[in-house]
């Protein structure tokens, strides 16, 4: 599952409904999988996700990578895809 969550077509999909969301004054919220995975967490950042909802067993993970990434630096992850 992993795997596909990293493809490029799924991550620029969700770049362009985070874009669309900011010009028209929304925020973008994901749930699920992708939310919950610390390893998404600094893509997620870069990409400019405003809201994660997840299980509470992934909720510690994740903040403990949000809260020590540099947000320019998940920026320019996001920019690679």
């Amino acid at each position: 599952m992993r795997c596909r969550m990293f493809r490029s077509a799924v991550i620029k999909l969700v770049k362009q409904v985070i874009d669309a969301s900011v010009r028209h004054g929304k925020w973008t919220g994901m749930c699920g999988t992708m939310a919950g995975d610390p390893l998404t967490a600094p893509l997620l950042v870069g990409l400019g996700l405003h809201e994660w909802n997840m299980s509470a067993s992934s909720l510690s993970k994740v903040k403990k990578v949000i809260v020590h990434v540099n947000r320019s630096e998940c920026t320019v992850l996001a920019e690679w895809y």
